[in-house]
Formats: C-alpha cells, structure tokens, sequence
C-alpha cells in the first residue's frame, strides 16, 4: 500500500470516528437549534410595545445626530414631566436614540445639558481617558487619531436592535466550541491508550507518522465543518429575521465609546475570522493535551481550566503590566470576540507598523497552533524511536 492511500486510509478511519460518535450528532443537532433559538429569542424579546412602534423607532434612521435631533430627544425624553426618561407611544420616536446618548453623557447629567458640541467632546474625552488607562504611547495614540478621523460627524443616526441578537450570539460561540472540541476530541489519542489499542496502529508501517497526521487533520476537518455550521446557521438566521441594514453603518451606533473605524458589518466579519481562529486553537489545544495527558477526563480538565483562567485573568491584570495584561486578553478568545475588544486599543508592532487586537490575535492562534501541532508531531514520532530501543 502506498504512502498516500495509507494515510487516506487512516484519515478516513479517523474522520469516520469523530462523525459517526453519537456525541457528534447531538452535537450537531444542539449547535444548530442553539443558533436559531438565538435569533428566534433575540426577535421574540421584543414586546408588544417594540413590536407596535418599530416602523416609529425608525422613522428618524437617517437624520444626522446633531443640535437639533438632540434637542428633540431631550425633550421627548421629559415629556411626561417625570424627573427621568418615561417612554410611551407619544414619544418613543426617540426613545433609542436617547438610550444611545447615554452611554456618551455624564451618569448624573440630563440629555437637556447637552448639545452636539458637548456629546462629541464627552464621548472624545471618554475615549482618550480609556486610552489614557491603558498606558498606550504616543505614536498609538497618533494611530488612533488618524482613525477617529475617519469618523463622518455628525455621525447619522440609524437603529440597531435587529443585530444585536447575531452579535450576542457570535460573543458566546467560543464556549460552544470550548465544549465542543473538548467533547469530540479528548479521546482523540488518550483514548487509545486508556483502552490500549494504540499498539494496534503504530505497528503498521508508517504507523507512528502518519497515523498522528490523520488523526490530527480528522480532528481539524470535522471541528472547522461543525463551526461552519454553526457560523452559516447563525448568520442566515440573522439575515432572515431582521436581514443586512444595518451591516453598513459605523460601529459607534454600536459601541458609542470606540475609536475603531470600521461599519458593524466589518465587526461582524471580524468575529467570524476570530470564532474560527479560535477553533482551530482549541482542536490544536485539545489534540496536543490528549498526547501528553493520555486521560480523557484530564485533557477536558486541561483545556477548561486553561480557557477559563486565561479568561477570568484577562480582566484582572492591571494595565501597568502591559506586556502580560495584553498577551491574556490576546490569548482570551471570549474577550477578543465581544464588544469589549472595540476597546483594546493596545496594539502590536513599531515604527508606524502597527495591528490591532483585532486583527493581531487570529493571527497569534494560528501561529499557537501550528506550534503545538508541530510540537506534538515531534513528541509522537520520537516515542517511535524509544519504543524501538526497548
């Protein structure tokens, strides 16, 4: 049997393992209900008020946020004469707006103390103290300067409840995947041994070698199907219940507060880039724990407490450990793939060369694993020459 078919052999042996596992098709079935349950709940929050007024809420998408439509929330927001914002259907026009200007204007402050001058100023200075905080240097800052100019102002309002459903759910598809390929992979090589069949293989010529690389490439195919679908169910969902409008408005109708100059669309993009680098960190991840720890209980242990510590960490270092702080909210997949990273503005590289963590951190898991993919090749085909020698 030739080098090549072999392999294609074991690879189809491995492939047919992982798919044909009754863990795989509940699997299956979870993430893809998972999906559109999410959208469907997202639309369903609405109640009867959402519902009624939405063509109202929308009858403003357009208008530039300026002296004038901020003068108009600030009334409508106290129309009630209550000392706080009180929404009905005689001024809910504008409740969203107004929901979107508080997050820019002082805690204790009234949308009557502010104009267009003053809410940009407000959000402009938010966002330097934030940058501020994170001890970024000079040419970082410049960096982001050159982005907030990219900013059309006064930014045109548009709502954005219909994409928030889709990026919630993108925010909590690295645990699905956590789950996911610690599930179907733990047992990927300690299994074997745990029931001791690994013998079985690694007698056959070209056992040790190519047995490692079809068991691994098995592990990629069937983890990068599975976030496939998760990724093309949860978007079509999205794209079904509330379609693509908002895709091409800034970001800062989102995440008030960010200097990134990108449209939701782009951020959107950006997390599907990441769901899936991190998908192939935690195949690289599992399959490398499952050859060493040689115990599936261990290697689900492993790869939990790793994913959860980094996780926790990431938000608990200081800034002033900059190196350490920046490298966990890297290595933080939940981080990098929630609004919070709109606000990582430490970035990577010199000299004017810079990425962003957004662009940076994909990169840095597909580097991890080939790292620990090569790593893990090193260490199974030298257990060939020890087993030999014995």
């Amino acid at each position: 049997m030739g080098r090549n078919r072999q392999f294609d052999t074991i690879l189809f042996y491995e492939m047919k393992k992982i798919l044909t596992a009754r863990t795989t098709l509940i699997l299956f079935i979870f993430i893809t209900a998972y999906s559109v349950i999410q959208g469907k709940i997202q639309a369903n929050q609405l109640d009867d008020f959402d519902i009624e007024t939405r063509d109202l809420q929308r009858s403003i998408d357009g208008r530039p946020i300026d002296d004038a439509l901020i003068a108009e929330t600030a009334e409508a927001a106290y129309k009630l004469g209550m000392p706080f914002e009180c929404w009905d259907y005689s001024n809910c026009i504008y409740m969203n707006l107004s929901h979107w200007l508080k997050q820019i204007a002082d805690d204790n402050s009234k949308l009557t103390d502010y104009n267009s001058e003053s809410i940009y100023q407000t959000r402009d200075s938010s966002v330097s103290e934030s940058m501020n905080s994170m001890k970024l240097t000079e040419n970082e800052k410049e960096y982001w300067q050159t982005q907030e100019e990219n900013l059309i102002k006064p930014i045109i309002w548009h709502c954005t409840e219909e994409i928030n459903g889709l990026i919630s759910t993108l925010i909590s598809l690295p645990l699905i995947l956590l789950f996911m390929t610690t599930l179907l992979l733990s047992q990927i090589f300690a299994g074997e041994i745990k029931d001791k069949t690994d013998p079985l293989i690694k007698c056959t010529v070209g056992g040790w070698g190519d047995t490692y690389l079809a068991k691994v490439t098995a592990a990629f195919i069937c983890t990068l199907f599975l976030n496939i679908v998760i990724e093309a169910v949860t978007v079509l969902t999205s794209f079904f219940l509330w379609g693509k409008d908002t895709w091409n408005i800034p970001i800062q109708l989102f995440m008030p507060l960010t200097a990134y100059s990108m449209t939701i669309g782009q951020f959107i993009r950006a997390q599907l880039v990441m769901t899936t680098a991190t998908c192939i960190l935690l195949t690289a991840v599992t399959c490398f724990l499952s050859e060493i720890l040689k115990n599936p209980v261990a290697v689900m242990s492993g790869v939990f407490g790793s994913f959860l510590i980094i996780n926790i960490s990431s938000n608990r270092i200081p800034y002033s450990r900059r190196t350490f702080s920046q490298l966990l909210c890297l290595l933080s997949p939940i981080y990098m793939t929630s609004e919070s990273a709109l606000c990582e503005y430490r970035l990577i590289g010199r000299s004017g060369h810079y990425l962003t963590a957004l662009q940076f951190a994909p990169i840095l898991y597909i580097v991890l694993s080939t790292a620990l993919i090569a790593s893990g090749y090193f260490i199974y085909t030298n257990k060939k020459i020890t087993h030999n020698e014995h």
